[in-house]
């Protein structure tokens, strides 16, 4: 199964690869690259804070495994982020992921910093 995976900058050099989505706002395709998506904050999946924090990050993982499933994106790549993580903007299907993960309720808009997911009720 490949994915369409286009550059901002090369748009016209697009590669196939296979993405993985390893957290709620996080995937890692098959060349080892990792890209955050931006525009919306997910539960911290690998050190959550809090039990309800955990049952979130699950929740938000498993959205975007069924969002990306059998599905071909489109990345648009906008930089890195501080951990050296590819920033992009992810689409299928033409609509960006990160807005509907937003919609349901699995992930919060980015607002420049992280929400704190244990103040709010795991869904």
């Amino acid at each position: 199964m490949a994915f369409l995976c286009l550059g901002l900058a090369a748009p016209h050099l697009a590669r196939a690869e296979t993405w993985t989505a390893i957290d709620g706002d996080t995937l890692r395709s098959n060349s080892g690259e990792y890209l955050r998506m931006r525009g919306l904050d997910a539960p911290e999946s690998f050190r959550p804070h809090c039990r309800s924090e955990a049952i979130a990050a699950a929740a938000a993982t498993r959205a975007l495994k069924a969002l990306i499933a059998g599905k071909t994106i489109v990345i648009l790549r906008h930089g890195r982020d501080k951990y050296g993580r590819t920033l992009g903007d992810v689409f299928v299907d033409g609509v960006n992921v990160a807005g509907v993960m937003v919609k349901a309720g699995v992930a919060k808009p980015w607002l420049g910093r992280n929400s704190n997911w244990c103040l709010t009720s795991p869904r």
